[in-house]
C-alpha cells in the first residue's frame, strides 16, 4: 500500500496544480489479492486524473500483477470513466457546496447563539450570536477552551450526560454580574452520523435574561397583591362569623343563610390567597422545609378529621384505609397537610355529592406511599401530563366549571419535590381518579 502510494504521487509530481497529499490517499486491495511483497509484483498500473471545473481532485488508479495489462481500449475506457466520474462528482460537489451555503446562511440567521462540536477531531462550529457571546465574557478569540472557560462547561461531560441519558439535556448559564449580568437557557442535544452513533454535540443558547426578570416582577406583584389582600379578607371573615354567632344582635334563619354563604366565599378567598402566597415562596426560594419526626398514622388521623367536616356539607364522605402502624419519617407536617388538602379538595370539586373520597397510604420500597382516591369524573389521557403545571386548567362546560385557577396541583408536586419524593396521577374517565405521592422513609 506504501509502495502503491509512492507510484501515485510521483505520477502527480507530473502535474504542479494538483495538491495532494499521502494522508489523503486511500488504497484498497481485496484480501483474496494480498500478497507479502507488493513491490515488483505489480507488473502493470494505470493512473487517472479527476478534474472539477478544470481543477484536479483526484486520482484513479488501477494496478494488474500481469505484465502488458491494459491496451489503448483500456486506457479510453478508464479516460471517459474518469471523466463521467468527476462529472457526476463534480455536480455531487456543487449540490453539497450549495446546501451547505444554505446551511451556513441559516445558522447564521438564527437569533439564538448555536455552538456544534465534532468529538472526533474536536472542532467546533459556531454562528455570529454565539461568537459575540464568548468575545464579550471572554475577551479571546472563540475556541474550544475559550467556550468551555466562559460557559463553565466540558462539552465531552455533556457528551457522556446524552450518551447516558439518551435526550437532550437543558442547562442554565448565567454569565457577567449586576447590569452586564446574562442569563441563557442551554439546550444540548446529540450530532449522530449516518449510523446513528454519536459524533458530537450541538448547543443553542437563548437569551432568557428578559424572562427571568418578568417572572421575579410577577411573583413580587403576586406577594404583594395576596399580602395586602390577605388581611382586609380574615378581618372581613372574623367579622361574618361574629354576625352569624349572634354577638352582635340576634339574627333569624335566612340572615344566617346569607352569612353562611358570605363566609363560605370568603374562605375560598383565603385560600386562593394562601396558594398564591405558596407559590411565590416556593418559586423565589423563601419556601423552607420545616423537618421534623411525623407519626403518619396520627398525622392522617387528624387531617381526616379536619377535613371531613368540610366534605359533609357537600354530602360526601372522607375514608382512611391505612395499616396500624406505619413508619415515622422526617417532614414538614403543616407541608404534609396542605398537600393532602388540596388533593382531597380536588376530588371534592370533581365527585358527585354523595362520593366517597379514600386517603390510603402504605410502605414499599422504603418510601411511604399515599393515595387520594374518587370515584369523580376522571381525567382523560391528554391532560394527565399537564395537570401538574401552573395555572393550567381542564376545560369544561360553562354549566360544570369548578372553583380554582389550577394552582392546588402544582403547589403539591412542588411541596413533594422539595421533599425529596415524587408525585403522579392515575385515572379513567367517568370511574375516578387516584392521586399519589411518595416520601421516602430515611
Amino acid at each position: 500500500i506504501k509502495w502503491l502510494k509512492n507510484e501515485i504521487l510521483n505520477f502527480l509530481k507530473g502535474f504542479p496544480d494538483v495538491s495532494i497529499k499521502a494522508e489523503e490517499i486511500k488504497v484498497e486491495i481485496p484480501e483474496n489479492k494480498l500478497i507479502e511483497n507488493m513491490d515488483g509484483a505489480v507488473k502493470s498500473y494505470f493512473n487517472v486524473l479527476m478534474w472539477s471545473k478544470q481543477e484536479p481532485f483526484g486520482v484513479i488508479n488501477v494496478c494488474s500483477y500481469r505484465e502488458n495489462a491494459f491496451n489503448e481500449d483500456d486506457e479510453r475506457f478508464l479516460n471517459n470513466l474518469a471523466k463521467q466520474s468527476s462529472n457526476i462528482l463534480s455536480r455531487l460537489k456543487d449540490v453539497i457546496e450549495s446546501q451547505k451555503r444554505k446551511l451556513q446562511t441559516i445558522i447564521d440567521g438564527i437569533p439564538d447563539g448555536m455552538i456544534m462540536f465534532d468529538s472526533n477531531d474536536g472542532s467546533i462550529l459556531t454562528n455570529p450570536v454565539a461568537d459575540e457571546i464568548v468575545r464579550t465574557y471572554s475577551g479571546r478569540d472563540v475556541t474550544l477552551k475559550s467556550i468551555e472557560k466562559t460557559f463553565k462547561i466540558s462539552f465531552m461531560d455533556l457528551l457522556n450526560e446524552l450518551k447516558e441519558n439518551n435526550k437532550t439535556v437543558r442547562k442554565e448559564i448565567i454569565l457577567g454580574e449586576n447590569e452586564n449580568k446574562r442569563i441563557y437557557d442551554a439546550n444540548v442535544a446529540n450530532l449522530e452520523n449516518p449510523d446513528g452513533l454519536i459524533q458530537g454535540l450541538v448547543m443553542v443558547l437563548r437569551d432568557v435574561t428578559k424572562e427571568r426578570e418578568l417572572e421575579r416582577m410577577k411573583r413580587e406583584f403576586i406577594s404583594n397583591v395576596s399580602h395586602e389582600l390577605r388581611t382586609p379578607a380574615a378581618i372581613v371573615k372574623e367579622f361574618i362569623s361574629i354576625l352569624s354567632d349572634g354577638v352582635a344582635g340576634n339574627i333569624n334563619k335566612e340572615q344566617k343563610e346569607y352569612l353562611s354563604i358570605m363566609l363560605n366565599n370568603v374562605e375560598r378567598l383565603l385560600r386562593l390567597i394562601e396558594n398564591l402566597l405558596n407559590m411565590s415562596r416556593i418559586e423565589s426560594g423563601r419556601f423552607k422545609i420545616n423537618r421534623k419526626d411525623v407519626d403518619l398514622n396520627k398525622l392522617l388521623i387528624k387531617i381526616k378529621e379536619s377535613l371531613e367536616v368540610r366534605l359533609l356539607k357537600n354530602g360526601q364522605k372522607l375514608k382512611l384505609n391505612i395499616p396500624r402502624k406505619l413508619p415515622v419519617i422526617k417532614a414538614d407536617p403543616d407541608a404534609l397537610m396542605q398537600i393532602i388538602t388540596n388533593f382531597v379538595d380536588n376530588a371534592r370539586k370533581f365527585s358527585s355529592s354523595d362520593s366517597i373520597i379514600t386517603i390510603e397510604a402504605y410502605e414499599k420500597d422504603n418510601k411511604i406511599v399515599t393515595c387520594i382516591k374518587d370515584r369523580g369524573r376522571g381525567i382523560s389521557p391528554e391532560h394527565l401530563d399537564r395537570i401538574f403545571e401552573r395555572f393550567y386548567r381542564i376545560e369544561m362546560p360553562e354549566d360544570e366549571k369548578k372553583e380554582g385557577v389550577g394552582l392546588g396541583l402544582p403547589i403539591v408536586k412542588e411541596l413533594v419535590t422539595l421533599h425529596g419524593g415524587d408525585v403522579w396521577v392515575e385515572s379513567e374517565v367517568n370511574k375516578g381518579s387516584c392521586f399519589y405521592f411518595s416520601l421516602p422513609v430515611n
